[in-house]
């Protein structure tokens, strides 16, 4: 990645999350103007010069160079989405998507609110990210509901 980069002087910030279920990657470029130079062929390169990636994304980086993930991420390259699991939850992770970093604490996290939610038969998940944890949840309940911005 580092040695493909080269001369893209265009990109602010980079993202790389590696799915615990698959072992693919995904990465997203947060780039000035949110267009990559080269486009979708530049991101294809990366895709077949590395097996691993599943996605190459572009996201519009923050001009002021506050957010570090940049906003309105679409895919250039590879799959729509990246495949990932915690557990026997299985979750389809869009890029730019608000997910546990590390998969472990992921396990961890899910087994802590499943305990302490009990059998609570209607749950309201605040700030839910990509929804792990009203999706670990649902089954058996009356209702879970999550709510992002």
């Amino acid at each position: 990645l580092r040695t493909w980069l080269v001369g893209q002087t265009a990109v602010r910030a980079i993202d790389v999350r590696k799915s615990a279920r698959s072992g693919r990657v995904q990465v997203v470029l947060a780039v000035e103007g949110g267009t990559l130079p080269g486009g979708t062929k530049r991101a294809k390169e990366l895709l077949t010069k590395h097996r691993m990636i599943a996605q190459v994304a572009v996201s519009r980086a923050d001009p002021s160079g506050i957010r570090v993930l940049g906003s309105a991420p679409t895919v250039l390259a590879g799959d729509a989405q990246l495949d990932e699991a915690i557990g026997e939850t299985r979750l389809a992770l869009l890029p730019g998507a608000f997910f546990q970093v590390d998969p472990r604490q992921a396990a961890a996290l899910h087994e802590a609110v499943s305990e302490g939610v009990g059998n609570a038969k209607r749950v309201l998940d605040l700030y839910s990210g990509v929804g792990a944890y009203a999706k670990m949840l649902a089954p058996g309940r009356d209702a879970v509901i999550a709510v992002e911005e």
